[in-house]
Formats: structure tokens, C-alpha cells, sequence
């Protein structure tokens, strides 16, 4: 007898992935079998499937082996799942239709550490699969307004992405991905046509990952095809499919580079940072850099644990700038507020501080307060954004002790990503960050500045 794996409680469905069908997809990487076989200890019933040659197929047969449960949960090959990985409980609210919902958990990778859904485990309706005609459709990391489905891409990370067991497997992965990153709708994006989350993954495929063996190679490959993709060399995008193509491209670059590849990683960022004139694209990060960069936590808040199609998290980090004495108030209103705000020293350089800021904050946006900022009684922390906006600059207004109003000195929200990558070379938040600024016409504190400052 099949036991019903939803139970009704109040409001929302508890969802038991123990009681669902496990089946891992072989695709013969290198440490497929050394994943299948942890995949074992931890769900003796697993079953693999393999010499995957049309995906689609595969995706069929799952709902083939399948026939009782109305869903089956999917682990790609390079996944090394958790020791809990059987043991997940998830609450859903009713409204979700299930039957068009793919539920898609987090997954690490280990050489520069970016955060994926769609190459972590995956929980699927098994009606789905038996008609599935396209995968890229559920892959595309672009199509993010796939309104056909429901995506639940869950905080939490199930599994590790293990991709550097060889230089073919880390060349191969960052070439693969950073292609999937600059392609959709049958061509090739222009970089500001990226989405800016996705723009975050493709920046640390190109710089992150000289500390671990093999690193350097998912740079190489990750270089050469953004370099393809951007300056719109000619290159047939569906080419990415076919394994001995992908190998024959890796054998050339490796017997051109295997004694020099960070000085053709560097190369190719010079001239892809001339064709974008993009000053964020810079050399390849050094070993230790690259350590120190994986330690800042990039935002896995693609949606809230109670999930709402599309919602946003509108709930992000605060981080108050200044340890001086006489700003200890003005904190202490602040935590009033927002009980886990963050305190940082300030810095002679206010760009080095909101940079500071960035490195602490773990929401994709975060609230600064300088140590000036007397926070206004009505105003919160809080603010909606919707999930496709692009990255802005926002900043409220502020009043000095003359009860003059000005748009420059308040309280700001800032992107994560690009205040950590700001350029510092400018006077004005706005140049450097260079993204679109948002003005909020609320007064958000009083500062006890009655001079100007550069937005």
C-alpha cells in the first residue's frame, strides 16, 4: 500500500522526500561511481541509470520505473549528497499545484563555490516527465519566467558539487555552464542582457577556483567561452551536447596550455574586459584570494522556505558602519529595530566600508547605516523587491539638525554583488557600483551632517 506523502496541516502540506523513488543519473563523469555508491549507503534502493544519450529519454524512463509515486527525485552524477539527504521534510503551502511544480534543491560547487538549483538534486511529478519533450526548457538558467512551470528552488543545499576530479571534468563543467549562462532564445547575450544573479555566477566561474587541484582549468574553460559567447564568435551553441566534440575542444587547449594556462586565463580576461569594458573582469584570483572570496557567503535566497510563486524575500541583512563611542545610540535604535543587525568598523575610505559591508551581509541586498544615522521612529526595514527588477541603488532621504531635507545622506540598500566590486576610483556610490539608482522619497533617519555628500 502506498502511503500519501502530503498531510494537511493548517495551511500547508508537509512533503517527505524519504518517501519518494531515488534514481540517479549516470553520465559517466569521472566520480560518478564514487558518488553512486555514497548515494548507496545513505538509500540502499536507489537505482542508476546510464549511457545517457538523449536526456529527454532518460527523464521518460524515470517515470517508467516510477509508475506508483507521483513523485521521483533526481541526482545528477557530479552530486556527492549530504549525510541528510533522506531525511527532509519541506512545508508547502496548499495553493501550490504539485502536479507542475519541480522542486529543485541547492548545490555547492566545490571549486569556486556558486550555488545552483538546476544541477542539484531535483524532485520531480513523475506526470511531468512521461511528457517531456525538452529538457533545456528546465535547465536554461535564463529562463527564469518559465510561467509553464512552478519552480521551488529551495534554500537549503543537499549535495556538493564535485566537478574537478580531472582537468577534463573542471575545463568541460566551467566551459559548459558559462555557455548555458550567455545563451537563451537561440542566441548569444549581451552581458548586460544577463540576468545580474546569473551575471554573479558567470563572475566567479571566471575568477574563482586557483586554490583547488584542477581549478585553473574551469577558469580556462569558463574564459573561452565567455570569450565565444561575448564577442560572438561563430560557434554552434548546441555543440555543448555532444560529448567527443567537448573532448576533442579540451585535448586541443590542454596540449596548447597545460604549462601555462593562468597566462592564457589572463589573456582571454583582457580581451573580454576590452570587448564589455567591464572593469569588474579582472585576472584570475590568486590561490589564497580565492580562499579568502569563498569564505564571503554568496546568497542562496532565490525564494522563501514557505513558498509563493515568484515572491521575493523582502527581508535583508542590515549592517551599521561605525564602532565610535558616540554613535553607540544610534546602534542601539538600530537593533531596536532589526535584533541581528551587523557592526562593522568604519573606514577613512566610505566605499572600503560599504565593501566591508558587502563582505558581511549574506542577503543578495543589505541595508546600510552609517554611525551618524539616528533611524526616524516609522521607519523599518523593509522593503519588496520584485524578483526579475535588475539590481539598483536605493538610498532614502535624511534630515540634518537644520531640518533640511536631502536625497544623499540616508539610509541605503544596497546590491551585494556589485558594492562588493565597486570601482573606487570615482567620488559618486552611483559610478562606482554603476548600477540604476532608485531614489526613495521617505525620510529614513537624521544625521548630524549639515554639509553635502556625493551620491
Amino acid at each position: 500500500m502506498l502511503i500519501c506523502p502530503f498531510f494537511v496541516i493548517n495551511t500547508f502540506m508537509i512533503f517527505r522526500t524519504s518517501q519518494f523513488p531515488v534514481v540517479f543519473f549516470d553520465f559517466k563523469t569521472e566520480n560518478s561511481e564514487t558518488n553512486f555508491s555514497h548515494l548507496l549507503s545513505l538509500c540502499p534502493n536507489a537505482v542508476k541509470i546510464s549511457d545517457i544519450d538523449d536526456v529527454n529519454l532518460a527523464y521518460q524512463a524515470v517515470a517508467k520505473l516510477s509508475p506508483d509515486h507521483t513523485h521521483a527525485i533526481i541526482v545528477n552524477s557530479n552530486n556527492f549528497v549530504n549525510e541528510n539527504f533522506n531525511l527532509q521534510e519541506v512545508n508547502l503551502i496548499d495553493e501550490i499545484d504539485l502536479q507542475n511544480t519541480v522542486m529543485s534543491f541547492g548545490t555547492k560547487n566545490n571549486i569556486n563555490g556558486n550555488i545552483y538549483g538546476s544541477d542539484g538534486v531535483q524532485i520531480f511529478p513523475t506526470s511531468l516527465l512521461a511528457n517531456i519533450t525538452k529538457y533545456e526548457n528546465l535547465t536554461d538558467p535564463n529562463n527564469l519566467k518559465n510561467d509553464s512551470l512552478t519552480f521551488l528552488r529551495f534554500n537549503r543545499m543537499l549535495s556538493e558539487l564535485v566537478i574537478n576530479t580531472t582537468p577534463k571534468q573542471a575545463w568541460t563543467t566551467g566551459f559548459v555552464e558559462v555557455m548555458k549562462l550567455c545563451y537563451h532564445n537561440d542566441k548569444f547575450l549581451q552581458l548586460e542582457q544577463i540576468d545580474w544573479r546569473n551575471y554573479e555566477r558567470l563572475w566567479r566561474w571566471i575568477h574563482i577556483g586557483a586554490d583547488i587541484e584542477n581549478g585553473i582549468w574551469a577558469i580556462l574553460g569558463a574564459r573561452q567561452a565567455a570569450y565565444i559567447a561575448l564577442t560572438k564568435q561563430n560557434f554552434d551553441y548546441n555543440e555543448i551536447k555532444n560529448s567527443q566534440h567537448l573532448q576533442n575542444l579540451f585535448q586541443t587547449q590542454f596540449d596548447t596550455f597545460q604549462n601555462n594556462a593562468i597566462n592564457e586565463c589572463n589573456r582571454l580576461g583582457n580581451d573580454i574586459r576590452k570587448v564589455t569594458k567591464d572593469f569588474r573582469i579582472v585576472n584570475v584570483y590568486s590561490s589564497d584570494s580565492s580562499k579568502i572570496y569563498k569564505e564571503i557567503i554568496t546568497p542562496c535566497k532565490r525564494s522563501p522556505e514557505t513558498f509563493i510563486k515568484y515572491k521575493y524575500p523582502g527581508h535583508f541583512d542590515v549592517v551599521f558602519i561605525g564602532t565610535e563611542k558616540n554613535s553607540d545610540n544610534n546602534f542601539e535604535l538600530v537593533k531596536e529595530k532589526y535584533p541581528k543587525v551587523k557592526r562593522i568598523p568604519s573606514n577613512k575610505n566610505i566605499f572600503e566600508s560599504y565593501i566591508e559591508a558587502a563582505k558581511v551581509a549574506t542577503t543578495e541586498y543589505f541595508w546600510v547605516v552609517n554611525f551618524d544615522h539616528t533611524v526616524a521612529n516609522d521607519f523599518n526595514f523593509e522593503f519588496y523587491i520584485p524578483f526579475y527588477d535588475e539590481a539598483k541603488i536605493r538610498i532614502w532621504k535624511s534630515k540634518n539638525p537644520n531640518n533640511v531635507v536631502y536625497d544623499y545622506l540616508g539610509i541605503k540598500l544596497l546590491p551585494k554583488f556589485f558594492t562588493l566590486h565597486m570601482n573606487k576610483d570615482n567620488k559618486s556610490l552611483i559610478e562606482n557600483i554603476n548600477k540604476p539608482f532608485e531614489p526613495i522619497f521617505n525620510v529614513s533617519n537624521f544625521t548630524s551632517f549639515i554639509g553635502h555628500d556625493s551620491i
